[in-house]
């Protein structure tokens, strides 16, 4: 399959064809028979969890990026960011997701891992999300321990092992378009149109390491990503505490005389001393001898000759260093001559 550079970024995977070509079989036939036995138990307003994907491109993306990481051969964990990500706003919740996915990537970075990881947005009951990914021995019971995701992972099974791809792709794609070519290769779809919040932007996303890896392999299409709309975060109210009026009696505020004699101020203050060097002096001399701007410039340790020119028209001063530097040049010069 042909692939378009401007659509896949440069991952390193020049190189590595014949690895990549190595972890996944050109056959993408599978079977459909199996289900997945178990359904996350995490909790989306008491509403079935759904994905909407809103194209045959995507669902394919899904099936074959999950079939990827599949023929990877590590552990995959599977896991759902709800509960409390469904009390915050979608901005909020995104950032959530973000930051969660950032701490994955570290992790399987310090185990030696490809950085790999598929991420799919839902929106029925409040935006979430869910994140399949390669994951070392025991980072299951890691992830349950990182505080600042503990109540998004309150269900039993928010956070579990990927023993059925097949049926786990069936399980993400139930909610998919109803006239989407080769639909009904991935198990019951549940009816209805969700959409994805105010944000938008693709549902099924990638890694740039799993992105350029499987389409270097030849199992997903190059493609251009949708990129989520910008939202404005939730601020709290500021609530300010209420302000009682002071009585002040005029009487009693008012000053007791004082003889003060009048003070003088100064209308200006200490007026600049003369230029050590005058700018016109420079450009007469340079003119004279044949010198250029830069010359200048150089012979002061000044990084752009154009401050040299700004300082012949008297638009920007030199310091006193550069001063007496370029007028003892100056002098020697004349003395020479």
């Amino acid at each position: 399959m042909q692939t378009r550079n401007d659509l896949v970024p440069d991952y390193g995977t020049s190189s590595r064809i014949a690895e990549i070509q190595a972890i996944v079989s050109k056959g993408l036939s599978r079977s459909r028979q199996i289900k997945l036995a178990v359904s996350p138990h995490y909790s989306v307003n008491h509403s079935v969890e759904r994905t909407s994907l809103q194209s045959e491109h995507e669902l394919r993306r899904l099936a074959n990026g999950l079939h990827f990481l599949k023929r990877y051969g590590e552990p995959c964990l599977w896991v759902v960011l709800g509960d409390g990500l469904l009390d915050l706003s979608e901005h909020d919740a995104r950032e959530v997701v973000r930051s969660f996915t950032s701490q994955v990537t570290k992790a399987q970075k310090r185990a030696g891992l490809e950085q790999y990881w598929l991420r799919v947005h839902e929106s029925t009951g409040g935006f979430h999300s869910n994140l399949v990914f390669p994951a070392p021995q025991g980072m299951d019971g890691d992830i349950r321990r990182w505080e600042q995701f503990e109540k998004f992972l309150r269900g039993d099974n928010a956070v579990q092992l990927v023993y059925n791809f097949d049926g786990l792709t069936d399980y993400l794609a139930k909610e998919r378009p109803p006239n989407v070519k080769g639909g009904w290769q991935f198990g019951t779809r549940t009816k209805g149109s969700h959409k994805l919040g105010a944000g938008g932007g693709d549902r099924v996303q990638f890694s740039q390491a799993l992105r350029a890896d499987a389409v270097a392999a030849g199992v997903v299409e190059p493609w251009q990503r949708t990129k989520a709309r910008v939202l404005v975060p939730s601020t709290p109210a500021i609530i300010r505490p209420p302000v009682q009026a002071v009585v002040i009696n005029p009487v009693e505020a008012a000053p007791a005389t004082i003889n003060v004699q009048p003070l003088q101020l100064p209308l200006f203050g200490a007026l600049p001393e003369r230029r050590y060097l005058q700018p016109t002096d420079l450009r007469s001399f340079r003119q004279v001898r044949g010198y250029t701007q830069a010359e200048i410039s150089r012979w002061a340790s000044i990084r752009n000759r154009s401050h040299v020119a700004n300082f012949e028209r008297g638009h920007d001063g030199l310091s006193l260093q550069r001063q007496r530097l370029l007028k003892h040049m100056m002098d020697t010069q004349r003395m020479a001559a």
